[in-house]
């Protein structure tokens, strides 16, 4: 699921995000896109907040990408993305497979009631 931010150069710019299996899927990658070229892929960092930053040629110039986020919710993250210093947007992006979260969550749950039942 792709979200539109804002417009750079009269050009569509667009961030997703999805969970990664990394970390028990406690990661998510944010991907920044200017018409349907990616120009930023987080990968999945293991952190609350932070940023990343790539560089990409457009009509022979090198231009800079920077994304950052906060602290995420269940479902969305909040989001900044600025290129070449210019802000496009500050806004949060949703994460299209955020049920993946939960397995972990309800992995243990059913672990902890086994080994209730099992002690019974």
């Amino acid at each position: 699921m792709s979200l539109r931010i804002g417009e750079w150069k009269g050009r569509q710019v667009s961030v997703t995000s999805r969970l990664i299996p990394r970390f028990f899927w406690m990661t998510a990658s944010i991907d920044v896109f200017i018409d349907s070229r990616c120009v930023l892929k987080t990968g999945g960092q293991l952190k609350m907040i932070g940023g990343s930053s790539s560089s990409f040629e457009d009509s022979g110039t090198t231009h800079s990408v920077e994304l950052t986020w906060g602290h995420a919710g269940l479902r969305s993250f909040p989001i900044e993305v600025k290129i070449d210093e210019e802000h496009i947007a500050k806004t949060r992006v949703v994460t299209g497979n955020w049920p993946m979260a939960l397995w972990p969550w309800a992995l243990g749950i059913g672990l902890l009631s086994w080994h209730i039942i099992q002690r019974k």
